[in-house]
């Protein structure tokens, strides 16, 4: 009877030993995710509905030459379930990567050197070659008076690590996230918990940043009256007296300069988390830096998408309009067509007849109005090759580019102060059930 009792103890001991060690590796992984933000997925598919540009009142200059004038034109946003990192890849975390490089290469006796390049089979069973350090001159080259300074200091000062990353190209991006993925999966081994199907982490979708960026609440507010421009509550940019993001200059229609970039307390990149926290806790979406998305745009996709959109416009293929499909397509439509639809929807011949005609003359305006929009998008993407839209504006940037729904884009090899990126994370229904209670943000 002893001897079963004592056995009965060692099993109860083993069994709550394992599930302690269990809860410690489930825990442990969790806490790996901490900063990690669930983005839910709305049910209502009505409180969706986002904006569509036509009070952005921007016209196009040379400077303007990365901006793409917002496409959403009108619709709901795609329902996505995600997590998002709530800030954007700081030094300090980019180092690790540098570092694991550096010290990869010497295990192998291979000489570390300038540039340290990180090999990697990329997901469609490429092979990668990336330089890994980011191309600090950029800060001389920006023309920033401390241009020099910073080129020495920024990725390498301690004084820096909190600030995010910068100087790093769409493909350094991706190199580091290969690299996280790496990392993560040791974690879910070292801890019992890996399965080939756990997720991974990417960049995020343009359309996923600005689901997340808005939320599910829409382009207004629960009153429906105080537009989200930016990733807070309202379209002011200041709170009070303060600022409530890190960008560049504010000049009205007379060329006086209502704020200087330093005015928000910093004349180049802030600390991340330095400003408030916008919708879900996430940190930095407008401001500071200018983030990668995994979204590249074409010629071919910008004008499939004004298809699409010019046939919605004017009813769809059985309108009365359908016969102007075609020549809205061309470079340079015959609008005296539409006019003549203009003088019949203005007729006695009106009653009756379907609904938009008597709105033609509106329509008409806004045609006009898109066409011009989709011209300078084509004229912007001639200008790039590999092109990847970018969100959220930076600190050398005017307001206009801080707003949920604008867009630039740059050559996936283009490295600069102005951008840096966070990462999403997609995670298996089966991980996010294990880790539970665990998860620190949902």
């Amino acid at each position: 009877m002893r001897n079963f009792i004592l056995v009965l103890i060692f099993i109860t001991v083993y069994i709550f030993g394992v599930q302690a060690q269990s809860q410690k590796e489930i825990k442990a992984v969790a806490q790996a995710l901490k900063s990690m933000i669930k983005i839910p997925q709305e049910k209502d598919p009505d409180v969706n509905t986002i904006w569509d540009g036509t009070d952005l009142k921007i016209i196009p200059t040379v400077a303007d030459s990365n901006f793409i004038i917002p496409v959403n034109a009108y619709g709901y946003m795609k329902q996505y379930s995600f997590y998002l990192s709530d800030h954007e890849v700081t030094n300090t975390e980019y180092k690790k990567f540098i570092i694991w490089v550096r010290d990869s290469l010497m295990k192998v006796a291979v000489m570390p050197m300038n540039p340290l390049v990180y090999r990697y089979t990329d997901y469609d069973g490429n092979i990668q070659n990336v330089n890994v350090l980011p191309d600090s001159l950029q800060w001389t080259k920006s023309g920033d008076h401390d241009g020099d300074l910073l080129s020495d200091s920024y990725h390498n000062n301690i004084e820096f690590d909190s600030y995010p990353v910068v100087n790093v190209s769409w493909e350094q991006a991706q190199a580091y996230i290969h690299w996280l993925n790496d990392r993560f999966k040791e974690l879910l081994l070292n801890n019992n918990l890996y399965k080939s199907d756990w997720g991974k982490y990417r960049l995020p979708e343009a359309d996923e940043w600005e689901f997340a960026v808005f939320s599910g609440r829409g382009w207004l507010d629960e009153n429906q009256t105080a537009k989200r421009l930016y990733a807070w509550d309202g379209w002011q940019v200041m709170y009070g007296n303060k600022y409530q993001a890190n960008f560049g200059n504010i000049i009205d229609q007379n060329g006086v300069t209502i704020k200087n970039p330093y005015d928000d307390g910093y004349s180049y990149t802030s600390p991340v988390k330095k400003f408030p926290q916008g919708i879900l806790g996430l940190y930095d979406m407008s401001g500071n830096v200018s983030e990668w998305t995994n979204t590249s745009f074409t010629l071919d996709s910008l004008k499939e998408f004004y298809r699409n959109f010019y046939r919605k416009t004017l009813g769809g293929k059985n309108s009365d309009y359908a016969f102007l499909f075609d020549e809205l397509y061309k470079e340079n439509p015959d609008w005296s067509l539409f006019e003549k639809e203009v003088n019949k929807a203005l007729g006695p011949d009106t009653i009756g007849v379907e609904r938009y005609r008597p709105h033609m003359r509106d329509i008409l305006i806004y045609l006009k109005e898109c066409k011009k929009d989709e011209l300078h998008n084509a004229n912007v993407l001639k200008r790039i090759q590999n092109a990847i839209i970018v969100k959220g504006g930076s600190w050398n940037d005017a307001p206009c580019y801080l707003m949920n729904s604008s867009r630039q884009v740059f050559s996936k090899t283009t490295a600069n102060p102005e951008i840096g990126f966070r990462v999403a994370l997609t995670l298996s229904p089966e991980l996010q059930k294990l880790l539970g209670k665990y998860m620190l943000k949902k």
